[in-house]
């Protein structure tokens, strides 16, 4: 068997994964199937754009904390989310008394929508918020 029929293959297995993955009905199942479809991903060197049918998805953003002032840890786990869950971070400011010059911050998520069902779920996430 010639390698591209592999891979053909493996890219059909990756697709089924995340359809699976897609479905909300086992959110267990759901994850399981999410980190096999990364895990082949990766081992196999198949690129977002070769098992992505069409790019339905919608790029979105969503708080996970209130305006405050933000601790160092809140800060380091919004990193670490952002790297393993392939979602970028950002804060954004807004000024609360613009006389005294106090500023306020909260952490943003952003990225494709089915990417960031995962790490929306996650409990930590909840407890941010």
């Amino acid at each position: 068997m010639g390698e591209k029929s592999v891979k053909s293959k493996i890219i059909k297995k990756v697709k089924g994964l995340l359809a699976i993955a897609k479905d909300e009905a086992n959110d267990e199942e759901c994850q399981s199937a999410f980190l096999l479809a990364q895990k082949l991903m990766i081992q196999y060197h198949i690129d977002q754009s070769e098992v992505a049918d069409e790019m339905s998805d919608s790029i979105s953003h969503r708080a996970v904390t209130v305006y405050k002032k933000l601790f160092w840890w809140e800060k380091e786990l919004a990193g670490v989310i952002s790297r393993n869950f392939r979602v970028k971070h950002f804060y954004s400011s807004k000024y609360v008394n613009k006389e005294d010059g106090q500023r306020k911050s909260c952490i943003k998520f952003y990225g494709l929508e089915s990417i960031w069902n995962l790490p929306r779920k996650c409990s930590f996430l909840r407890m941010m918020s």
